[in-house]
């Protein structure tokens, strides 16, 4: 029961939070920026191994292949990012913005994940204090990763009331 509530909660605030997302990007597109709103699949939350903690990330083949051009080929490191949180019965919604600044390219990845799902990663991210997000395509057979130091920010938040 808990998991059909969860995705009701999803289904009642994703458009509005990719309304958001949307907005982000069109903000920094207005500034100048080259910017790639992705549209991810499923997230999981991953635990094990400790030193990887966080969420692995489904991204369409194509867009994937972009990803990697750029890490791989171009170099570009996206050092810069900022995460948008909300949490909604029992549901964090995500958009980790990732910035390269000297091309001035920005990928935004708009990210769900169930808190009652992820509590051995929420566990394990806590103690190692840094978590990955991993962009994959849907083969798995090849990957990006980015840690982040401030776990903190993609966890859901101490306080049981929604973030606002």
């Amino acid at each position: 029961m808990a998991h059909f509530l969860e995705r009701e909660a999803i289904a009642r605030y994703w458009s509005d939070f990719v309304d958001d997302c949307e907005a982000i990007a069109a903000d920094d597109r207005e500034a100048g920026w080259e910017t790639h709103l992705l549209s991810p699949g499923d997230v999981t939350p991953i635990a094990d191994p400790p030193e990887h903690a966080g969420l692995d990330v489904l991204v369409p083949g194509e867009t994937f292949d972009t990803l990697r051009e750029w890490v791989e080929d171009d170099g570009r490191t996206f050092e810069r990012t900022t995460v948008y949180r909300q949490a909604r019965e029992n549901v964090v919604f995500l958009l980790l913005s990732l910035y390269d600044e000297p091309t001035e390219t920005a990928i935004y990845v708009p990210m769900t994940y169930h808190v009652g799902g992820a509590e051995a990663m929420i566990e394990a991210v806590r103690s190692s204090e840094t978590i990955t997000i991993t962009l994959r395509p849907l083969s798995g057979d090849d990957a990006v990763q980015f840690g982040h130091d401030e776990p903190d920010l993609f966890l859901p938040p101490e306080s049981t009331e929604d973030d606002a």
